[in-house]
């Protein structure tokens, strides 16, 4: 990997954290070293309060839906330019509603991909990224952990790192996706914008905020809907090699869904 100033350097660790943000499988637009990467462990309990549909845009009574989530994400460089990964997920969930109380625990849908880098500067960086959602193990009970029908998502990530004064330095991460669902559900665009500032040695404060957008072409009942997330977390470093983040990720809104909020914990390794 060629060398790159501080600024540039940070954002490549930074960015690599944003794997663990919830509901998100990809890390941001800097590649990772060839024959280098990272593996993400995960951790994400949510309660979501059911006031007409559930997390999947489904009609349902008033209720609550609790889960946690847990994850290891792994990707690694096999080029300077060339980066793979996945992330296997393991959910599990209790619901309780007007038809009475159900639970469900299982693999959730698991997320390979692949970033190829387009464009590289000092300070700036061009991605493309696919990706294919491999459908769950445990749709079949209610409530369901995941559409029992595969996804694949094209991607466009820009990323752009600077120094600030008094030796901070920062971030931002701009990501535009369409991701073709396969089956009954809606396709989606997903815009998700993130940034970050160092704000002393080992200190990150990271911001972040992730919208989906149903396209409203379901097929039958099909689930269609649109939601918007924020996500405000500290990052902490353990050691070079280690991190740990913890955050507060909220729903702020959206259409034919019910909305949560949750902690993220996150530890993670990189070589």
């Amino acid at each position: 990997m060629r060398g790159k100033n501080p600024a540039t350097a940070m954002a490549l660790w930074l960015l690599a954290l944003l794997a663990a943000a919830p509901g998100s499988a990809w890390a941001g637009a800097w590649p990772q070293p060839e024959g280098g990467g990272q593996v993400v462990f995960n951790a994400l309990p949510f309660q979501t309060r059911l006031q007409g549909y559930n997390r999947f845009g489904q009609p349902t009574g008033t209720g609550t839906d609790r889960r946690i989530e847990t994850s290891i994400y792994w990707e690694h460089g096999l080029t300077d330019r060339l980066t793979v990964g996945m992330q296997p997920r393991l959910q599990a969930i209790w619901m309780h509603d007007q038809a009475g109380s159900s639970r469900n625990l299982g693999m959730a849908e698991e997320k390979m991909f692949a970033r190829y880098t387009l464009w590289r500067g000092d300070w700036d960086v061009l991605s493309v990224q696919g990706q294919v959602g491999v459908p769950g193990l445990a749709q079949s009970r209610t409530p369901r952990l995941a559409e029992p029908n595969a996804s694949y998502e094209i991607r466009a990530m820009y990323g752009h790192a600077f120094n600030l004064w008094a030796g901070m330095s920062g971030f931002v991460d701009l990501q535009a996706a369409y991701n073709y669902r396969a089956g009954p559900p809606a396709d989606e665009m997903t815009y998700k914008v993130t940034g970050g500032i160092r704000v002393a040695p080992g200190w990150l404060i990271m911001g972040q905020t992730v919208s989906t957008i149903g396209l409203r072409n379901a097929r039958g009942t099909g689930p269609d809907y649109s939601i918007h997330r924020a996500l405000l977390s500290l990052v902490v470093d353990l050691a070079p090699q280690w991190q740990v983040e913890v955050g507060y990720l909220r729903e702020l809104g959206g259409r034919h869904v019910a909305l949560g909020q949750g902690m993220l914990g996150a530890l993670w390794y990189r070589y």
